[in-house]
């Protein structure tokens, strides 16, 4: 069930908002979603790798293309990529976005063992600059897999400036709270945690402006 800020967030992605696109809960709020735009038009973040892939896609795509940008978005399940890249042609996207399959493979980074992209897949991503890091994926809602994304800031930290903007989403779940304060600790990011949003968002060494 939608809030009030959800509702208001629908009525804003209008017209992007089609039957097709249904929400649901392994899916970014609509006012989540809302935030996410707003930042990368306020703050012209160009260059966006997504982790995870789905209606989120389509309208971040949507929105770089009228900055001149671009999208590189990850996903581990072939079949959820083919969803994905109908939706993108559905809506003329295809050029503007790169979907690479990359599945999960177990690894240990510092002292957890997580289920993560195969990083063979996705090292050539660290080569040029990422103005927003959006990490809304692998699933981790199964409790065995709570810290699964903990290797992204990590291992894309190269890649980060001083400008760029990384978002965690699902941080009402006690492995993404715990993911923040890591983040935070190990990689220098400073990470404001919206709670209506269910999202944390910040950047490197500053608070920054997020609005």
């Amino acid at each position: 069930m939608y809030d009030n800020a959800d509702l208001a967030a629908l009525i804003q992605l209008n017209p992007l908002v089609r039957g097709f696109m249904p929400w649901n809960a392994g899916t970014l709020k609509p006012s989540a979603m809302s935030f996410i735009l707003q930042q990368v038009v306020l703050f012209n973040l160009r260059s966006a790798v997504e982790c995870g892939s789905g209606i989120s896609t389509v309208f971040l795509a949507s929105s770089l293309r009228s900055i001149g940008g671009r999208l590189i978005c990850i996903e581990h399940d072939p079949a959820w990529i083919e969803r994905t890249r109908s939706l993108l042609a559905s809506e003329r996207l295809s050029e503007h976005v790169e979907l690479v399959h990359a599945p999960l493979e177990q690894m240990r980074v510092g002292d957890s063992e997580v289920m993560w992209y195969a990083r063979a897949s996705i090292e050539r991503l660290l080569d040029s600059p990422i103005d927003l890091l959006l990490v809304d994926g692998p699933p981790a809602q199964d409790p065995r897999h709570r810290t699964d994304r903990y290797p992204a800031a990590g291992f894309f930290r190269p890649a980060l400036h001083t400008d760029s903007l990384v978002v965690l989403d699902d941080v009402s779940r006690s492995g993404e709270a715990e993911i923040v304060k890591r983040w935070e600790a190990e990689q220098g990011l400073r990470l404001r945690t919206f709670e209506a949003l269910r999202l944390a968002a910040g950047r490197l060494g500053r608070v920054g402006l997020l609005y």
